[in-house]
C-alpha cells in the first residue's frame, strides 16, 4: 500500500489498520531500493515510477490506472480524456471512481487528473496536497521544456 499523510505515526497506524495479520518491518533491506525510489520522486520527481504492482480492483479500474501511468511527468489530463482514451466517452464518472478507488499514491498517478475546466476536482489525500505535487512534477520538468 502506498499512501500519503502528514506524519509517520498516522500512516504505521493506518497501515496496521488496513493489514492487522501483518508483521510492520520499518527497515526491509530487500525493499530498500524501491522505497529510495519513492522518496527521491517524492522529493524531485524526473521520471514515472516503474514498480511491479500488485494491483487489485476491476478491470475497468485496472484499465484506468494503466492509463493513468501513461501520463507525463508534469502533465494532466482530464476524466473524460481517460474516457475517452479507454474508448469509452460516456464512463468520465466511472473514470473518476477509479480514479477515487486507487490506492496507490502516485505510483498510479491519479493526482494528474483534473476535471474538463480545469480545476483540480477531488482527491483521496487532499487538493493541497494535489496541488503541491502537480506544482513540484511542472517544476522538475520546466528545465527540460526550457532547454528544447
Amino acid at each position: 500500500m502506498t499512501a500519503l499523510g502528514d506524519d509517520r505515526g498516522s500512516l504505521a497506524t493506518a497501515l496496521r489498520q488496513r493489514f492487522p495479520a501483518a508483521a510492520v518491518i520499518a527497515e526491509d533491506a530487500g525493499l530498500k531500493e524501491w522505497a529510495d525510489r519513492i522518496v527521491r520522486f517524492i522529493t524531485a520527481p524526473d521520471q514515472n515510477l516503474d514498480l511491479p504492482l500488485d494491483i487489485r480492483g476491476t478491470a475497468f479500474q485496472a484499465r484506468v490506472w494503466r492509463a493513468l501511468q501513461k501520463i507525463p511527468l508534469g502533465k494532466t489530463v482530464s476524466y473524460s480524456e481517460i474516457a475517452e482514451a479507454l474508448g469509452q466517452p460516456t464512463a468520465v464518472r466511472a473514470v473518476a471512481q477509479a480514479c477515487a478507488a486507487n490506492k496507490l499514491a502516485l505510483i498510479v498517478p491519479c493526482h494528474r487528473v483534473i476535471r474538463s475546466d480545469g480545476d483540480l476536482g477531488g482527491y483521496r489525500w487532499g487538493l493541497e496536497r494535489k496541488q503541491a505535487l502537480l506544482a513540484r512534477e511542472r517544476a522538475a520538468v520546466a528545465p527540460d521544456e526550457a532547454a528544447a
